[in-house]
């Protein structure tokens, strides 16, 4: 996965998934998962499951399969590549009783539900994000960037666009060991340029 980057939830009428920037770890294939693990960093997390913050490494797709079959929903679906995504469908009998008890379409009742309860801080830095990458042309500064935003606050666009979008590895800057060089452009990273052209899909 890509370090301190976010996790996006994605809820859809139909499904929910849980999208991570980065690949799985070299070694281990989508076959693997639920029966084999590979450490990211072996020493945090040998000392993890020392103190007991941790279970033994390898059990927690297992675990995510189980609690789902429990609550008679299908598998979880994974797919790997630039990002990681994990997709969780609801239990088809609720699923049918929640469109019952509505008198409409299930999906007309799950999307209302959905658009309702997401929050505005979520919706706020997608969008930001999202706003900043269809900005970026090539490299570019930071006031460019914030010009072609339309911000003039220096310090907002700092916090609420580019600290979140370079954490997340959307964007890189191309001096990264020199934050404030006057030379200090930003760029798009190849998960930058497939998260964009996700969010552009119909």
């Amino acid at each position: 996965m890509v370090p301190m980057a976010n996790v996006f939830v994605e809820i859809y009428a139909d499904r929910i998934e849980v999208v991570s920037p980065g690949d799985l770890p070299r070694g281990l294939t989508l076959a693997d998962l639920g029966h084999k693990s590979v450490q990211w960093n072996a020493l945090i997390a040998n000392l993890l499951h020392r103190i007991g913050l941790i279970e033994k490494a390898g059990t927690g797709i297992r675990r995510i399969r189980e609690d789902v079959r429990a609550q008679g929903c299908a598998g979880p679906e994974f797919e790997a590549g630039s990002f990681f995504t994990a997709t969780f469908r609801p239990n088809p009998d609720v699923w049918a009783k929640v469109g019952e008890h509505a008198g409409t379409p299930d999906t007309d009742r799950v999307t209302d539900q959905v658009t309702d309860q997401v929050t505005d801080q979520v919706t706020d830095q997608v969008t930001g994000e999202v706003r900043l990458l269809r900005a970026i042309s090539g490299e570019m500064t930071q006031l460019q960037m914030q010009q072609a935003l339309g911000l003039t606050r220096s310090g907002h666009f700092r916090a609420m666009h580019l600290r979140p979008t370079l954490e997340t590895g959307l964007i890189e800057m191309t001096v990264p060991d020199k934050p404030w060089s006057r030379n200090q452009r930003h760029r798009l990273t190849p998960v930058g340029r497939e998260y964009l052209r996700r969010t552009q899909e119909p």
